[in-house]
C-alpha cells in the first residue's frame, strides 16, 4: 500500500517554492507514494502545472469554478471556508501525510481536530519572519498550534534557519533539508549559447546579464535595472535577459520603457527550459532584499555562471567559487563588479550536496520515518 502524500502549495506558479514542490511530486518515488499537489483553485497553466499533468501527477483545487452562491460565502468566511473545503478532501481520500508550503498553516489550523491521524510537515521557503511572523500573528499562531497539537515538523533550508525557527517556537527538532536541483539537467545542456540566443532572441555578440526569479518586492528588480541601466550606458552591448513572472511585472515593464531599454532588454515567462537561459547568459545578477534560499543561484553555478549576489542571501547558497556577495547599498558597486569581477566567497560546500536525487532521498526517509511512528 503506498503512502498517501499531499503536498499543499496553494498556488502553484513558477516561483521558487512551487518549483520545488514541482520537483519532490515528480521524483518521489511512485512505488511508494502516491503524490497529489493540492492547490486552493482551479491552476493557471504555468510551466510547473504543465510539467505535473505531463507526467500524471494530480493536480488538485479544493475549489473548482466556484458558483455565485459558493463566492459569496467565500467571501464571507474566508479561509475558514477553505478549510471546510479542505476538510472534506481529506475525509474523503484520508491522505497519510501532509506537507504544507508557503503561507497556508492558519487554514490548514482550523481542522487540526481531524488530522490527529496525519503526519504534518512545514517548510520555511524564506525568512521565518516573513513567512510565520511574530506571535500574535496567524501564521506564527497556526504553527504554534500545529506544533503542540498535531506534531507539525518543521522543516528549514539551512542550518541558521533552524536555529532561528527552534528559537521561535522553543523546540529543538527543526529538520533541514537543502533546496535540490536536478544538476546534470544544468551542467549537460545539447544547444550551443548562440543556438539558444538566436531561438529567443538575443543579439549574438551581447554581454547577457541574466536573473530568473518571480517579479517580486524581495528580487528587487528596481535594483537590478538601475545597475543594468549603468552598465549599459558604458556598454551598448550589455544585454538584460529576465525570466520569471508575478505580481510587480507591469512595473518592471513601466521602468524599463521609462529607462529607454525596450530593446536591451527581454522578458520571458512560464519557461521549461530554463537551463537553455542560463546557458544564453554571461552573468548571473541577484540582488534581493532578502530571501531563505533561492534554487536559481544553484541552478546558475551549474551552469557554469560567474554569480553576482546580494549579501543578504544566504551564504549557503554558494556551491562552488563562482559567487561574490555584495552589498545593495550601491549598484555602483555591482556594475564596477560585473563589468571588472569581485572577490568570490569561498566555502566547503559542493554541488552535490544540492543534487536533487539525495534530497528526494533524506525526504523520503523524513516521510517513511514520520509515518512508522
Amino acid at each position: 500500500m503506498r503512502t498517501k502524500v499531499y503536498e499543499l502549495v496553494g498556488s502553484m506558479g513558477d516561483g521558487g517554492a512551487e518549483t520545488l514542490v514541482k520537483d519532490y511530486a515528480l521524483k518521489l518515488d511512485k512505488e511508494k507514494f502516491d503524490i497529489t499537489v493540492v492547490v486552493w483553485n482551479d491552476p493557471r497553466e504555468s510551466a510547473n502545472v504543465k510539467r505535473l499533468r505531463e507526467n500524471h501527477v494530480r493536480v488538485l483545487p479544493v475549489y473548482h469554478t466556484p458558483s455565485c452562491l459558493e463566492r459569496v460565502i467565500r467571501k464571507i468566511f474566508g479561509k475558514r471556508y477553505t478549510a471546510y473545503r479542505l476538510g472534506r478532501l481529506v475525509d474523503k481520500e484520508k491522505p497519510d501525510i501532509i506537507h504544507v508550503h508557503l503561507q497556508n498553516l492558519q487554514t490548514l489550523s482550523y481542522i487540526s481536530k481531524k488530522l490527529t491521524s496525519i503526519k504534518l510537515f512545514y517548510t520555511c521557503h524564506s525568512l521565518p519572519e516573513n513567512m510565520i511572523g511574530r506571535p500574535g500573528s496567524s501564521e506564527f499562531d497556526a504553527a504554534r498550534l500545529l506544533i503542540d497539537s498535531n506534531k507539525l515538523q518543521m522543516i528549514a533550508l539551512h542550518e541558521a534557519m533552524a536555529d532561528e525557527i527552534d528559537t521561535m517556537f522553543g523546540i529543538n527538532n527543526t529538520a533541514i533539508l537543502n533546496n535540490g536541483i536536478d544538476v546534470a539537467r544544468f551542467e549537460n545542456v545539447d544547444k550551443t549559447k548562440l543556438e539558444i540566443r538566436e531561438q529567443i532572441g538575443i543579439p549574438q555578440n551581447a554581454f547577457v546579464i541574466g536573473h530568473i526569479g518571480r517579479f517580486s518586492y524581495a528580487k528587487n528588480h528596481e535594483f537590478l535595472l538601475e545597475l543594468f541601466d549603468k552598465i549599459h550606458t558604458k556598454n551598448a552591448n550589455a544585454f538584460l535577459l529576465l525570466v520569471g513572472a508575478g505580481e510587480l511585472k507591469e512595473s518592471v515593464v513601466e521602468n524599463i520603457k521609462h529607462r529607454g531599454l525596450e530593446q536591451s532588454v527581454l522578458i520571458l515567462s512560464n519557461r521549461k527550459d530554463t537551463e537553455c537561459l542560463y546557458k544564453a547568459m554571461d552573468v548571473f545578477a541577484f540582488p534581493s532584499r532578502y530571501e531563505g534560499f533561492p534554487v536559481s543561484i544553484i541552478e546558475a553555478q551549474a551552469a557554469g555562471l560567474r554569480c553576482f549576489v546580494s549579501d543578504q542571501v544566504p551564504k549557503e547558497t554558494c556551491a562552488t567559487d563562482l559567487v561574490s556577495y555584495l552589498s545593495i547599498d550601491s549598484s555602483d558597486i555591482w556594475a564596477y563588479a560585473i563589468e571588472n569581477g569581485a572577490e568570490t566567497y569561498h566555502s566547503d560546500r559542493t554541488l552535490e550536496q544540492y543534487d536533487m536525487k539525495e534530497i528526494i532521498k533524506q525526504l523520503q526517509n523524513m516521510y517513511m520515518m514520520e509515518n512508522d511512528k
